[in-house]
């Protein structure tokens, strides 16, 4: 290794905006920002160049396809009951639902439902190579109530063994 190769970060940055009506992803929305020159395997940024080029790149997009930002909510208090959690919706309890689905040791998948007071399957179950396994973190709820977003914590298998990443899901309340 040369000089100055262990300052190298190899990251990458991406996102997705996912059409909540239709679960699907929303045609030329994605944004990627990758640190790697792929032909040359050169750094092209610091650490935090790349994070301020995403940010622009990220905030663009999402301005673009009319998303407001800047408003950050608290995560709505979940609690366990039996294979269910209940969340507060509208003056109501809401009933949520996730289980997770083992195929073998390194594939699983997830079933995510609520109701309140309409019945949503949000995720039916779809098994997903190198994935351990799946956690309920977090579930947030719109400025107006629209939508409703779940943070969900898994355990991927990776090149030297495996860890633990991030993934959303989200759906209409109407």
């Amino acid at each position: 290794m040369g000089d100055g190769a262990w300052e190298c970060d190899f990251g990458s940055y991406e996102l997705q905006i996912i059409n909540a009506k239709t679960d699907s992803w929303v045609k030329g929305a994605r944004v990627k920002v990758s640190n790697k020159e792929s032909q040359t395997g050169d750094c092209l940024f610091t650490p935090e160049q790349l994070s301020q080029r995403f940010e622009s790149k990220r905030d663009a997009s999402l301005r673009r396809f009319g998303i407001v930002t800047g408003y950050y909510s608290k995560p709505l208090p979940i609690r366990p009951s039996g294979q269910n959690y209940v969340f507060p919706y509208q003056n109501q309890k809401a009933l949520l639902s996730f289980s997770v689905r083992k195929q073998d040791f390194y594939n699983a998948g997830y079933y995510l439902s609520w109701r309140s007071p309409i019945y949503k399957k949000i995720e039916r179950g779809k098994i997903r190579e190198n994935i351990m396994h799946y956690e309920l973190h977090s579930v947030f709820l719109s400025p107006d109530g629209s939508h409703i977003a779940f943070l969900i914590r898994r355990l991927e298998r990776v090149f030297e063994g495996e860890e633990w990443s991030f993934m959303s899901n989200g759906s209409s309340t109407q």
